[in-house]
């Protein structure tokens, strides 16, 4: 089960907490809980769901980068990979031989689920790669209230990427739709 500690966890820069508090948020708890059981319904257990960052407080967020008011400060979100090797790196979810952002796609399409099926709340999903340093791929989730996505690869240069949601997609489109003709219109 969780446990407190799993929620102040090191952070990635320095293998040390900043915090020795969390604000505990049951929707947070719950939205971990929902991960963790739709994991399992994928043959993926549980237990090898291994955070990076959680809650931060305003000074460490700032002193790593991340925005200002960016959802890790309220203790709605969550960083993590999936390390059931126990390798300290993300898993080979999708069995393709590699580990790569089609791991971190996989991930995507379990949480979209989880949130149009009313058992996690809406909210942000980021994906990482990386071509260097510890993790190949992480995980971000948090419960802004509305749906976004995104992907970053940092490598020599940082770039972004997208995908289609296999869940959402015809509702992204829409959207997408709506936005270029109310620009088109001046609105």
């Amino acid at each position: 089960g969780l446990t407190l500690q799993d929620l102040v966890v090191p952070s990635q820069d320095t293998r040390q907490r900043h915090t020795s508090y969390v604000p505990v948020g049951y929707p947070l708890l719950r939205a971990i809980e929902a991960l963790r059981l739709g994991l399992e319904n994928y043959g993926v257990p549980g237990s090898t769901l291994r955070f990076l960052s959680i809650f931060r407080t305003p000074s460490h967020n700032r002193g790593i980068g991340s925005g200002r008011f960016g959802r890790h400060i309220y203790g709605d979100a969550f960083d993590f990979i999936i390390d059931g090797d126990g390798d300290n790196d993300m898993d080979d979810l999708n069995r393709d031989g590699r580990v790569d952002r089609t791991d971190g796609l996989w991930l995507v399409a379990l949480i979209e689920d989880l949130m149009a099926d009313g058992a996690m709340p809406a909210g942000g999903i980021g994906v990482y790669t990386f071509s260097g340093g510890d993790y190949r791929v992480t995980m971000h989730v948090d419960l802004r209230g509305h749906r976004a996505t995104w992907g970053f690869h940092q490598g020599r240069r940082k770039s972004e990427f997208e995908w289609k949601s296999r869940r959402f997609g015809a509702q992204d489109e829409a959207e997408k739709l709506e936005r270029e003709r109310r620009k088109a219109a001046g609105k």
